[in-house]
């Protein structure tokens, strides 16, 4: 399996986390689009787009 960059980018995400336990993430697919949202502690993020790695690219609120 070959991953793309912005799935790259999501596994990084989760491997950098100074508290693994403050974590979610939920990803999503429906009417044509899929959604991203991300939590970490108090801080949300989320992003929409046409294919994962749109939605991925449109995640915003989060800083890694």
């Amino acid at each position: 399996m070959v991953l793309t960059e912005q799935e790259h980018q999501l596994i990084e995400c989760i491997r950098r986390l100074k508290d693994p336990d403050e974590f979610s993430v939920t990803v999503s697919r429906g009417n044509g689009a899929w959604e991203i949202g991300m939590s970490a502690g108090k801080m949300r993020a989320r992003g929409v787009g046409a294919t994962f790695n749109a939605a991925w690219d449109n995640v915003t609120g989060l800083s890694f």
